[in-house]
């Protein structure tokens, strides 16, 4: 018993020193009142993403789907959008990279369809954000894609 407490106050122990060293790698978030019911609010950048997936039904192999994101910072600091990963070399992504508070701003995905005749096309992209609640938000791309022309 005395073994199990020494190794959990070592950890919670490690813990600390680790979310001490890396405070600088988080959002500064700030907590104050709401003027209005006087519970606590967190003030910030805030990312709302209304369409997280987007189906194009079906597409001729060979189409490139373009497509915009629209993400809306609903909350009163800068909107940073760190990184966007398309994880495959036929989807590039072009995106607004500060959203001021009360703005929106875009994630446009170009999807290339070539070598998918047939088959479901389906990319996730992470998006890499400083808003303290929503570090990575998640956009789903898919559709089917036929082939060109039919072979025997």
């Amino acid at each position: 018993m005395r073994h199990k407490m020494i190794i959990w106050t070592g950890l919670i122990f490690y813990l600390g020193i680790f979310i001490c060293a890396h405070a600088d790698d988080f959002p500064e978030v700030v907590r104050e009142k709401s003027a209005e019911s006087g519970s606590p609010a967190f003030s910030g950048p805030f990312a709302v993403v209304k369409e997280s997936n987007f189906n194009f039904k079906s597409i001729l192999e060979g189409t490139i789907v373009i497509h915009d994101f629209i993400i809306e910072n609903t909350g009163n600091a800068l909107l940073k959008i760190i990184k966007v990963n398309t994880i495959c070399g036929c989807t590039t992504a072009d995106y607004t990279k500060e959203i001021p508070p009360g703005a929106t701003g875009s994630i446009t995905l170009s999807c290339n369809s070539a070598g998918y005749a047939g088959k479901i096309f389906s990319k996730t992209i992470i998006v890499y954000t400083n808003d303290a609640k929503q570090r990575e938000i998640t956009l789903v791309i898919e559709g089917e894609v036929t082939p060109l022309a039919l072979t025997d």
